[in-house]
């Protein structure tokens, strides 16, 4: 009991209990190792600050963008040394990928467009290549890379190469492709930005209770299967709820 007294007999004490019961009961929720109740009753500050830095900090997603954007710069220096004793296709479409996901287009364009004068056939190359003229209002140029991949397969990545040659037509004001592209990815994703990209489409040509159907079965499958869907659909879910109240 002294032992008790002495941790928590106090306002900080009481501060350091509460803490300590939060991580228990978090520990006790979540199935997690015992041992990191004894960190917490044992350190009852320092115990309870490591375990909520660790599964609450390190673990979200801010953290995890830091330390993927820090380990691609890094890895983007060392393929610039690699390029200076070795130029190979696959070097320079790992830096366009990477300069892509650093939303960085423009070096991305140029080290993708080098691959392809090593191997014109490599269709991840044109499918980065594409999406990157994409983001650069570049309609024109990502079509063409687009198209080729979409014909060498049409299912590429799930029906995202797909999706993307929508929103290139789309972009570039092709609506009759646009539509029938964004058709074709519906019938082999189940991507909720594809769905509502189509429905949208449909209200365009008066087909508002086909449109509806679309957007209301994607809402009720996003409710029923919550967990299934990826972050990245919640936009396009809440998207899809604002159009059903307006038709």
């Amino acid at each position: 009991m002294d032992f008790l007294f002495s941790l928590f007999g106090s306002t900080q004490g009481l501060i350091s209990l509460a803490l300590t019961v939060a991580v228990i009961i978090d520990c006790i929720r979540r199935q997690r190792s015992w041992l990191w109740i004894l960190l917490a009753f044992f350190l009852p500050v320092a115990g309870p600050a490591v375990y909520f830095f660790y599964f609450y900090v390190m673990d979200s997603q801010a953290w995890r963008r830091t330390g993927a954007g820090l380990q691609r710069n890094r890895r983007l220096k060392e393929l610039h040394n690699l390029s200076k004793i070795q130029d190979t296709a696959a070097l320079h479409l790992e830096m366009g990928e990477l300069y892509y996901d650093k939303g960085e287009y423009l070096p991305a364009v140029e080290a993708l467009k080098r691959a392809l004068d090593i191997d014109a056939e490599l269709v991840r190359a044109h499918y980065f290549a594409g999406r990157a003229l994409l983001q650069l209002k570049r309609a024109d140029g990502a079509i063409a890379h687009l198209e080729y991949v979409t014909e060498e397969d049409p299912r590429y990545l799930y029906g995202e190469a797909m999706l993307a040659l929508a929103q290139a037509y789309e972009a570039a004001n092709r609506r009759d492709e646009a539509f029938q592209a964004c058709g074709k990815a519906v019938g082999m994703t189940n991507i909720a930005e594809a769905v509502y990209r189509h429905a949208m489409m449909l209200v365009e040509r008066g087909e508002k209770n086909e449109a509806k159907t679309q957007l209301k079965r994607l809402v009720h499958e996003a409710s029923a299967f919550p967990h299934f869907k990826p972050s990245r659909d919640r936009k396009w879910i809440g998207e899809a709820k604002k159009a059903l109240k307006s038709l």
